[in-house]
């Protein structure tokens, strides 16, 4: 093609559709290099069994002809739509050829597009990679179209993911930080403390959460999540009444599971405790993947280093949205390996919320899931063993950027910033898709039983039993505080018997309180 031919610019060489579904092919831009008034004619001819429609029309042809200006066609092309013929209904995967030619003032390029279809299935008529691949194509078009002079270099993903190390021990990153504290509380004394938590309706637990400062919030959610889970598994139990309390505590839907929440701190400790294997087989091949490919994909053109003046930020957006959307189907096909515990997890999440606050099902569902659980991991896939060292500065910005559109599509959320825009589409596309994944999560499989209590090692569970109890101690004054301000016969014996465990124990843990060494989990990505 000659340096004043008409330009051709697909989003990919090859698309991937299902039998029977209309694929938009969005990413489709055709401009002139020199006159953006002259007349561009555009032939589209489908070289097989498949049929193609302009944007707003239902009458599908294998021929498609048009002639305007750059404007008219990008009119014309958004979306072309493609579809199996009707008479077609394949068995096994075939592959259809779409030949493009532009003329305009006698000069002539030609491309062509790949169309891989899949079999389909014939009880559904949607399908999970039609709706993805259509919202990053969409994308694509608002980030590609363009008709001045300049050069389209097409992003290739790596068709091989790279071979996974063994997977590490996971308590090293689960329990990371913690160290055996200066003395620990007797076997006889944590009993007896656990179960004065629990009792009357866990009427010191919520003392205790309601003295402590926001300095000791995230270290106490954490040691609880282990004292509870080291307790015959009690974790859920835990999680599920601090929610149920929290949400009965709030009239307004948008405050549920802030950063504030116990409850979601408690569901982010759980999730990592029992799901990081999960995370590994699922999407650390495709963040060991980011982490030995190039990953310049900067966005901000003010931000592009001067001396990488080549990269075009228009690239790095189609690249962030494979990726992105590469993660997001892994994570969506991932439903039956999802562990039993964090589906149940789900499950009270959504009976809590659909109870008091139903139009929020799929952000709550969405903020215990990905925000606490899924986002932080891509974010920093060190710190839950997806990948084996910090990976370059470059491949972390590329994480957190996919780590945020994540985010975002759970939080229902679009980006403000301009340079982030052209992601929106792929936001606003997605979020049926997840709100069905994660309708799905909450549901508990009959066929599938509860495997046995994660067994909290001997560290993490002593330090976790002296970090509770010492910190209950320390507040002795302001939980006897709360009794008197609100007296009932059942906070009296909460206090008579915190009073009997303390005296009874053989240690003043009073004067030897165990330090909070917590190093910070992994949290979800902040401003860009």
């Amino acid at each position: 093609m000659g340096p004043d031919a008409p330009l051709i610019a697909l989003p990919l060489t090859e698309l991937i559709a299902v039998d029977g579904v209309v694929l938009p092919i969005s990413g489709l831009a055709i401009a002139n290099v020199d006159n953006d008034t002259a007349l561009v004619r555009v032939n589209i001819t489908s070289m097989s069994s498949s049929v193609l429609a302009f944007a707003n029309s239902d009458s599908f042809a294998s021929n498609l002809f048009f002639q305007g200006t750059n404007a008219e066609i990008a009119a014309l092309l958004s979306p072309l739509r493609f579809i199996t013929s009707a008479a077609q209904r394949v068995t096994t995967k075939t592959t259809h050829l779409v030949a493009i030619e532009v003329t305009s003032e006698a000069r002539v390029s030609q491309s062509a597009l790949v169309v891989t279809v899949l079999p389909g299935n014939r009880n559904d008529d949607t399908s999970l990679d039609r709706v993805i691949i259509a919202a990053v194509a969409a994308a694509s078009a608002a980030a590609l179209f363009f008709g001045a002079v300049g050069a389209l270099v097409l992003y290739k993903r790596r068709t091989s993911e790279p071979r996974m190390p063994p997977p590490p021990n996971f308590d090293r990153f689960v329990y990371a930080g913690i160290v055996a504290p200066p003395r620990k509380v007797d076997a006889r004394t944590a009993a007896d403390f656990v179960a004065l938590l629990k009792a009357d309706n866990y009427a010191l637990l919520f003392a205790v959460l309601h003295v402590t400062t926001a300095a000791d919030a995230d270290a106490l959610a954490r040691h609880l999540v282990h004292l509870f889970e080291s307790e015959s598994g009690a974790a859920t139990e835990l999680i599920v009444t601090v929610l149920n309390r929290e949400v009965e505590l709030i009239d307004d839907g948008a405050l549920l599971l802030r950063s504030t929440s116990y409850a979601a701190k408690m569901m982010g400790t759980y999730a990592r405790l029992v799901g990081l294997g999960y995370l590994y087989e699922t999407i650390g091949p495709k963040l060991m993947n980011i982490a030995v490919e190039d990953a310049n994909t900067e966005l901000d053109p003010a931000k592009v280093r001067r001396r990488d003046e080549e990269i075009d930020v228009r690239v790095n957006t189609w690249k962030l949205l494979s990726i992105s959307q590469e993660i997001l189907k892994a994570v969506l096909e991932s439903l039956d390996r999802v562990p039993l515990e964090l589906r149940t997890v789900a499950y009270n999440l959504k009976r809590a919320v659909d109870a008091a606050f139903p139009e929020r099902r799929s952000v709550a569902l969405g903020a215990f899931f990905f925000v606490r659980f899924v986002v932080p991991a891509i974010a920093q896939p060190e710190l839950s063993g997806l990948l084996p060292s910090p990976p370059s500065r470059e491949s972390r910005r590329l994480l957190v950027l996919v780590a945020k559109t994540l985010q975002n599509v759970a939080n229902r959320t679009t980006f403000k910033e301009e340079h982030l825009a052209p992601l929106n589409v792929f936001i606003t596309s997605n979020e049926q898709p997840v709100a069905e994944f994660l309708d799905d999560l909450a549901t508990v499989p009959a066929n599938k039983s509860p495997g046995p209590p994660i067994a909290v090692p001997a560290t993490p569970r002593d330090a976790a039993q002296a970090f509770v109890f010492e910190h209950t101690v320390a507040n002795r004054s302001e939980i006897s505080a709360l009794v008197d301000a609100e007296p009932s016969p059942q906070l009296q014996r909460m206090r008579d018997e915190l009073n009997r465990i303390c005296a009874a124990s053989p240690a003043n843990p009073a004067s030897a309180r165990t330090p909070n060494v917590l190093a910070p989990p992994p949290t979800a990505p902040g401003n860009l």
